[in-house]
């Protein structure tokens, strides 16, 4: 009898595993001297730095040849891909919104910016010149609707990554994003990435998401995004400037303060409206649509 169970728990494991696929990968991102489009072809040794890669794709996938939309999923300050993947059920949301959601690994600390010494970890770099090449070209992507959001330190990055390079995403998101850097000059490692704040202070304005607000030059009133913070959160402050910046600016955002912290509890449970917000947007529904499907 107890055999019979433990080859019934296999055949369910697998059962699983089939019906809930998650590719993951460790690609090479990173090496001092070394050519991003050598880096496959260099030597395996100490320099390299790997990115470890989540791509959790809809169950039916497999099963056809659509192509589907595509979510950046990036984590906070003193994590790794892995965290989303342990804090919430990632599959759930790929599968009720039928999106590709991809975990890249922000490292602990890397601000998704380029650091100022160039023999230092170029992340900026390595995500457009590494990351985004491999997830958009293995997999089925339906390049018009390509999005990015993240917590803390990855909304700080979506935000970024969105006002750079607001033809290659329709939407972005934040969640708890550190949008104002300035902010935390002495905090969380960031003068390391990006120097001493007052000898560096056009360096940081590249990599602060309310300084490329201030300077986008494209259409403004074609931004779409998304942004939310807790009431207790420490980040409020970021959020509200970002936001009052972009009201002076005439710049739409879709905004939500509501009770919560800087935590998990608070990221869990926004989430799934953030992926909501941009399956609504691949369904080109107007940001008023929005606010009434979503009852903001």
């Amino acid at each position: 009898m107890a055999i019979k169970r433990i080859h019934l728990f296999f055949l369910l494991l697998l059962f699983v595993t089939a019906v809930y696929p998650q590719d993951s990968v460790s690609l090479r991102f990173f090496a001092p001297g070394v050519p991003f489009n050598e880096l496959d072809k260099s030597s395996s040794d100490k320099s390299v730095v790997y990115n470890k890669l989540f791509i959790y794709t809809p169950k039916e996938y497999k099963k056809n040849s659509e192509s589907y939309p595509l979510v950046y999923l990036l984590h906070g300050w003193a994590g790794s891909s892995y965290d989303w993947k342990n804090n919430y059920d990632i599959q759930k949301l790929a599968d009720k919104y039928k999106m590709i959601i991809v975990l890249p690994d922000g490292y602990y600390d890397s601000w998704y910016g380029d650091n100022i010494n160039k023999k230092e970890l170029q992340y900026e770099s390595g995500f457009w010149k590494r990351i985004v090449p491999y997830v958009e070209t293995k997999y089925r992507i339906d390049s018009k609707n390509i999005f990015i959001t993240g917590l803390s330190m990855g909304g700080h990055g979506a935000i970024n990554f969105y006002l750079k390079y607001n033809d290659h995403f329709r939407a972005a998101g934040s969640m708890s994003g550190i949008l104002d850097i300035s902010l935390f000059q002495d905090k969380w490692g960031i003068k390391k990435k990006f120097g001493e704040y007052k000898k560096n202070k056009q360096y940081w304005d590249k990599h602060s998401a309310i300084q490329l607000l201030k300077t986008f030059k494209g259409d403004k009133t074609n931004l779409k995004m998304f942004i939310t913070c807790g009431e207790k959160d420490f980040a409020l402050k970021a959020n509200t400037q970002f936001l009052s910046t972009a009201g002076k600016l005439k710049i739409p955002v879709i905004n939500v303060k509501d009770k919560g912290d800087h935590n998990w509890d608070y990221w869990t449970s926004h989430i799934d409206s953030q992926i909501l917000f941009f399956n609504l947007i691949a369904q080109n529904k107007s940001i008023e649509q929005i606010k009434k499907i979503m009852k903001l």
